[in-house]
């Protein structure tokens, strides 16, 4: 009786795949064509999970979207979050729609469930990667970022402090570097040179960046720049002298948590060989 309850949904969650798929598949080939193979596996399929996310009219502005829509437009850019927070949750859908029919339907087969266990612990592998995957290459981003913005802003601040204008400043620190901070600050001047006011600009900036110094600074900068206030270069310079006390402050924990991590295989080693020592003597003691 099981088996047949088995046999009989694992057919109609077939048929639904067969249908999503053929619906959806060509119907949204120019959302997937935009999409990285390498960051999204079988990227092909995404159609099914399209089509289910129309058909079901699924609404994305739940608490978690909007989480994801935040953090992916650091990632991916104001124009582009709210593309992939849909294509991360049609990659899900598809994952989920794709392995636990076929799962199914081959433990009823094979009369082995285990499949159908594997199928559903593999399907929940994949959705929570494809967030997991965005998440890790924001925080290395954040962490490139963090690295560069203390030498930045001290460039920054010594050249305004010597009496050069704002938008000069950061063409000239612009061009110093090829990492992804200077990428951004690339982008923050091309910007404003297209006409966005220079507040927009900024917040854009500290948005993309997504982390708080640069926020501060951005902060700092708009605030003078809609003041036209003259004490940008010592706002700057008392920010710099923060950003390094904090940056020396953080490589001093980094290096103690190492250290503290070094401690494990220590005792690993040390339980090893006092197992080694002690254990042939106890062996050879008549208790």
């Amino acid at each position: 009786m099981t088996e047949l309850i088995f046999a009989i949904f694992g057919t109609m969650l077939t048929i639904t795949w067969f249908v999503l798929a053929a619906k959806g598949i060509r119907r949204y080939a120019a959302y997937v064509n935009v999409l990285d193979g390498q960051e999204y596996f079988v990227k092909e399929l995404f159609g099914i999970g399209y089509y289910a996310i129309e058909l079901f009219q699924m609404e994305l502005n739940g608490a978690h979207f909007r989480k994801r829509l935040e953090r992916l437009t650091e990632l991916r850019g104001k124009n582009n979050a709210s593309f992939y927070v849909r294509a991360d949750l049609a990659a899900q859908i598809t994952y989920a729609v794709t392995l636990l029919p076929f799962g199914l339907l081959l433990a009823v087969m094979t009369g082995e469930y285990a499949i159908l266990l594997l199928a559903v612990i593999l399907s929940v592998i994949l959705a929570v990667y494809v967030e997991y995957d965005e998440d890790n290459r924001l925080e290395k981003r954040h962490q490139s970022i963090k690295r560069e913005f203390p030498h930045v802003l001290s460039q920054m601040s010594l050249l305004i402090n010597a009496g050069m204008p704002l938008r000069e400043a950061i063409e000239s620190v612009a061009s110093r570097g090829d990492s992804l901070f200077y990428e951004e600050i690339r982008t923050l001047l091309e910007d404003m040179k297209n006409g966005i006011p220079e507040y927009e600009a900024l917040q854009q900036f500290a948005l993309r960046c997504g982390i708080p110094e640069v926020r501060k600074f951005s902060s700092i900068v708009i605030q003078n720049v809609k003041k036209g206030s003259t004490e940008l270069a010592y706002a700057l310079l008392e920010l710099s002298q923060e950003v390094w006390r904090e940056r020396v402050n953080g490589v001093r924990a980094d290096g103690e948590n190492a250290s503290a991590k070094l401690l494990i295989p220590i005792f690993i080693i040390f339980g090893g060989i006092l197992l080694m020592v002690v254990v042939p003597v106890l062996k050879n003691m008549n208790f």
